[in-house]
Formats: C-alpha cells, sequence, structure tokens
C-alpha cells in the first residue's frame, strides 16, 4: 500500500507547503483540503525518482522519463491522474529499464 500524502501550492509565497507543515495544523489542513487558502492540491504518485536522490513524484511535476521499448525513448511528462490508467508515468515492458528524473513542476514560471 503507498503512503497517502499531498504539498499545497501557495501562490501567495511562491512556494510548496509540503504535507508536514500541512499536518501541524488542523485548520490549515482543513483549508487545504477544501482549497481555499490553495491554489492546487497534489497528491504523492507512489513513486520516486531512479536517480540517486530518490525525490518524491507528485502530481504536476515535471518528470524526464527514459524508458525501452525495443528502442530507447525520452520524454518530459507533466505528472497527471487517470481514473482508469492511473498516472501517466511511461515504464519499459515488464516495469525495468526506465529513469525518471523530476525537473521541474507546473508553478516554475509564476
Amino acid at each position: 500500500m503507498r503512503e497517502i500524502e499531498f504539498r499545497a501550492w501557495k501562490k501567495s509565497e511562491k512556494r510548496y507547503v509540503y504535507w508536514e507543515e500541512l499536518c501541524r495544523d488542523a485548520e490549515i489542513l482543513k483549508l487545504a483540503l477544501t482549497r481555499i487558502m490553495f491554489e492546487t492540491l497534489e497528491q504523492f504518485t507512489g513513486f520516486l525518482e531512479t536517480t540517486a536522490r530518490k525525490k518524491k513524484i507528485y502530481e504536476n511535476d515535471k518528470v524526464k522519463c527514459r524508458f525501452w521499448n525495443q528502442i530507447w525513448h525520452e520524454d518530459i511528462v507533466i505528472v497527471k491522474f487517470d481514473p482508469f490508467d492511473g498516472y501517466n508515468l511511461p515504464t519499459s515492458f515488464g516495469g525495468k529499464d526506465h529513469t525518471w528524473e523530476v525537473i521541474g513542476n507546473i508553478h516554475d514560471k509564476e
């Protein structure tokens, strides 16, 4: 079972508020979950980068993906969730021979 955690984008401060900070104050958590205080609420995908950093991958992250499917493919995706297909992170057939690296998020230019 994967860890359930969120982060919220606080546009007024141009920064993310991570799960630990959200959970410190029940009122802030309530505001975050109802999206009153924050513009976006993004869920942890349960996946980590395949780089040495092992950074957590969240919805709306820009991820550089490299995967093998008869030949090497490389793509940059913005992580989204689909209720039928799950997260849109490409993998190689069999789930091996792929790399994921977080290179930013959708808020980088705000």
